[in-house]
């Protein structure tokens, strides 16, 4: 039970949320600790510089081109700090917004680090089938009957159905085909309107039926086919299936961590009543 405990996709991104979580305020703590007039270049950030030179320039950078790097990440920390004295920073919405995302990456980076097994991301298939369902489609024809046809044009136009007559010599004149290729409901209802594929799945194949309204009026229809929504393989979509668990567990532990933060603070918040007089 233990076992199975630890297997667990989401304990291990929570496990390693903290552990991020840790390191980032001790490092926060390391730098508070240091005299706010004091700038330390280290060998660590150093190699950082170097390396991401090397990176962008495909060669190593010499002597003076690290000490031009360093002279600016110098100005640059200077004029941070100076300008967090300032308060420069305190209701800037950008400021704020990045600070945000920054905080929002933690969680990215705590759910990219762990790869998913097989046996997860067949759970994950599983448990959300609906959203790899590939819509169905459906092929019909129509009679278009107006905008308000009376009963009694309705039983005419039934009746001449029946007797056999070509249902594109019944009906109101309009530019809509008599009949329509199989469409899924995105297509179907983009053409013709919301509702139409839904109403169009009701009736049995072969049959006259309705009327159903359009976004044009009302309409005779008899399906002709009607392929039902369909699931791929797993192993067609796996690629879909992994990125789909990657962003579900990142949102979970988007959540937990928000939930984490949240419990450090007090907070005081307007009561509703104070809102409703607030906003009259």
């Amino acid at each position: 039970m233990l076992g199975r405990f630890f297997k667990e996709p989401l304990i291990h991104f929570l496990i390693l949320g903290a552990a991020i979580f840790a390191i980032y305020y001790s490092l926060q703590e390391e730098q508070a600790a240091v005299a706010p007039n004091e700038v330390t270049v280290s060998p660590q950030l150093v190699e950082r510089m170097a390396a991401q030179y090397q990176a962008t320039w495909r060669r190593s950078p010499t002597v003076a081109e690290v000490q031009s790097l360093i002279d600016s990440y110098v100005n640059e920390e200077i004029m941070v700090r100076e300008a967090k004295a300032l308060s420069l920073d305190v209701g800037d919405t950008v400021i704020r917004q990045r600070l945000q995302q920054k905080m929002q990456f933690i969680a990215k980076s705590a759910a990219a680090a762990i790869q998913p097994t097989d046996e997860e991301l067949q759970r994950f298939f599983t448990d959300n089938l609906g959203r790899y369902a590939r819509a169905g489609a459906i092929a019909f024809e129509q009679v278009f009957l107006g905008t308000s046809p009376t009963g009694a044009d309705v039983a005419q136009i039934r009746e001449a159905l029946a007797a056999g007559e070509d249902p594109a010599s019944l009906g109101e004149a309009t530019l809509l085909p008599a009949q329509f290729a199989p469409m899924g409901p995105q297509k179907l209802n983009g053409l013709l309107g919301p509702g139409v594929f839904e109403a169009l799945s009701v009736p049995d194949t072969g049959v006259w039926a309705g009327p159903i309204r359009s976004g044009y009026g009302l309409h005779l229809v008899r399906v002709l086919e009607h392929a039902p929504a369909t699931v791929p393989e797993f192993d067609t979509i796996r690629q879909q299936i992994a990125a789909d668990w990657g962003a579900d567990i990142e949102a979970k532990l988007a959540e937990k961590q928000m939930q984490m933060v949240r419990e450090i603070y007090s907070i005081e918040r307007p009561s509703e009543g104070d809102i409703e007089a607030i906003i009259e």
